[in-house]
């Protein structure tokens, strides 16, 4: 009896552990494939969770006009001076001038990305796109790469803004150029080796700063999920898998710092903006659980479904505050009551919600519709969202949030 009863007992625990091992395996035979990309160009190449092409049959109706190209906007190679704005340890009261001060200093950052992202959006709607937005996004990306843009000497603030406005936003245009056949090789490879090395740039950056943190409960927060989504998006735009596989890895840390209740535990030590900043990393990890889904990488069942929980936690928090604000240890910044409260609130939910995450995530972005992001590529309802939903969203929009200034 007792022979049988161990028999039974590791049966079941060789059961259980194949069930924690096996997504693992997966995502990891998943990841050698990509890697053999690098050394066999024969092999499958990196894909985007869209294809142009196919996605302006499902959705696009009508021509959107194309008004013009505006005026180059260029920085520099170096963009070292920046004051940190922050006036405590937590990193959550800041000093307004100097916040302006920096925002002003980077806002020809933020122009070019929103202006990428708006015109990759066009392109994808556009029923018959126009040849010159093509050009123009052409020109706006040979510009920056011939400038070797943010390549060199930054400040923290100028790396986070590389992601934030830059590297997503440019990548996903060159994505769409790409697979629009709208730009020829030659045109795309230095745009490609400048999106990379920024990219890669990013993330030395970032492991430096976090060099002396590791170990406490600032690593990895949202610095680490912006990275990767840089990472991601650049790595399919440069076909570059090391780069790509870099941020799926800075996803898969995000998604294990999510609680048993939901919670990003990196974002909790920000005391009064700790949800914010849970809101600010959910839209990056978000992006890299789209793009590894599309290569093979089942990142949505990481740390027990923890994307899911990030993301229901996210919506109810709102309406029963009490459970996050102890685990922030403080009251928040964000009035409750008129949540969410600017665009950038429900990027991480448009993201999701095509997966079939749970009824929640759709019905929490189907009122903001259609979603835009200066941050995550342009408009994310255009690029990500369920073709059915499109144009309803973009013939009777729902509510709008507000848009931070450029």
């Amino acid at each position: 009896m007792r022979r049988w009863r161990n028999w039974a007992l590791s049966v079941l625990l060789c059961a259980g552990l194949a069930t924690i091992a096996w997504p693992m395996l997966r995502d990891y035979r998943a990841a050698a494939a990509l890697m053999a990309v690098q050394s066999d160009r024969r092999g499958p190449p990196l894909v985007a969770p869209f294809d142009a092409p196919a996605r302006r049959r499902a959705i696009a109706w009508r021509d959107v006009p194309f008004g013009g190209c505006p005026a180059l906007i260029l920085v520099d190679r170096d963009l070292p001076m920046l004051e940190r704005f922050y006036t405590d340890d937590k990193q959550s009261v800041r000093d307004e001038a100097k916040w302006q001060r920096g925002r002003d200093k980077v806002r020809p950052m933020r122009v070019f990305g929103q202006l990428m992202g708006r015109l990759a959006s066009d392109q994808l709607l556009d029923r018959t796109p126009d040849p010159a937005r093509a050009r123009c996004m052409v020109a706006h990306l040979e510009a920056w790469a011939k400038a070797e843009a943010l390549t060199g000497n930054v400040s923290m603030m100028t790396s986070s803004n590389r992601a934030w406005f830059v590297i997503i936003n440019a990548a996903t245009a060159l994505i769409v150029l790409k697979q629009d056949h709208s730009i020829s090789k030659s045109e795309a490879r230095p745009i490609e080796r400048w999106l990379s090395a920024l990219a890669w740039s990013v993330e030395k950056f970032d492991d430096e700063m976090y060099q002396k943190i590791r170990e406490t409960p600032r690593y990895p927060n949202n610095h680490v999920y912006w990275a990767g989504a840089a990472a991601v998006t650049a790595g399919v735009a440069a076909q570059d898998v090391r780069l790509f596989l870099r941020g799926i890895e800075d996803g898969r840390h995000g998604l294990q710092q999510v609680d048993a209740q939901g919670f990003l535990s990196g974002e909790l030590w920000r005391g009064g903006r700790a949800y914010r900043y849970t809101l600010w990393g959910a839209g990056p990890l978000a992006l890299i659980i789209r793009y590894a889904e599309a290569n093979g990488i089942r990142l949505t069942e990481v740390n027990d479904h923890a994307a899911r929980r990030l993301a229901e936690s996210i919506i109810m928090t709102p309406a029963s505050p009490q459970a996050f604000e102890r685990a922030a240890g403080t009251a928040q910044i964000d009035p409750w009551n008129h949540m969410p409260l600017r665009t950038g609130d429900t990027d991480f939910a448009e993201l999701l919600a095509p997966l079939g995450l749970g009824p929640r995530i759709e019905a929490y972005a189907a009122p903001y519709r259609p979603v835009f992001s200066q941050m995550l590529g342009g408009n994310l309802t255009i690029l990500y969202a369920d073709p059915a939903k499109v144009r309803a969203a973009i013939e009777h929009p729902g509510t709008r949030l507000t848009d931070p200034p450029l």
